[in-house]
């Protein structure tokens, strides 16, 4: 699920796309059909049926009576959190909002744009395996029909080989990095 408000929707958009085209899986956002009849039951649903949520953190965001609850829920129900900050350098959420995830690690979008828009995205994937870790990615991906390359924690991977998609070989014995 992708908590956002409408100031971040263009990378909120691109983050959606990414997650859909190279993983497959299904994402909730509001503006790409999440909302059908009530806001209220809607974001419910979703934050329900979620298994993390990804927020968007500006100013705006904490300002947000919509975002405020939908995040408030979340943490309710024990729905993992992936902060995202997105505000200007130097700014931090306070507040309900700095209460809530004081204790959550982030990541910093601050600085997304076109050409960097894929690693950050990788950034995200890995930190959705880590606040999910029971999560089987790989049977969602073939369950929607995957493009055939899974993301993990260190590239992208071609099913059944053991080079990740920019030819580098991860099965060699004693590569571990620590």
């Amino acid at each position: 699920m992708l908590s956002y408000q409408k100031e971040t929707r263009k990378t909120v958009d691109e983050i959606y796309h990414l997650l859909k085209q190279k993983l497959h899986i299904n994402v909730w956002m509001d503006k790409q059909g999440g909302i059908t009849n009530s806001v209220t039951r809607d974001m419910a649903h979703a934050v329900e049926n979620a298994i993390c949520i990804c927020c968007f953190i500006t100013p705006k965001y904490q300002e947000s009576k919509n975002c405020e609850s939908e995040l408030s829920y979340a943490l309710s129900r024990g729905v993992p959190v992936i902060p995202i900050y997105m505000a200007e350098k130097g700014w931090k959420p306070s507040s309900w909002l700095g209460f809530k995830i004081h204790d959550l690690l982030h990541l910093n979008f601050r600085d997304t744009n076109e050409t960097n828009i894929s690693e950050k995205f990788q950034e995200l994937v890995d930190k959705i395996y880590a606040v999910v870790p029971d999560y089987d990615l790989q049977a969602a991906i073939a369950e929607e029909g995957g493009d055939g390359y899974y993301y993990g924690d260190d590239g992208a991977y071609s099913e059944g080989e053991g080079s990740n998609v920019d030819g580098e070989n991860n099965d060699e014995e004693g590569d571990d990095e620590e």
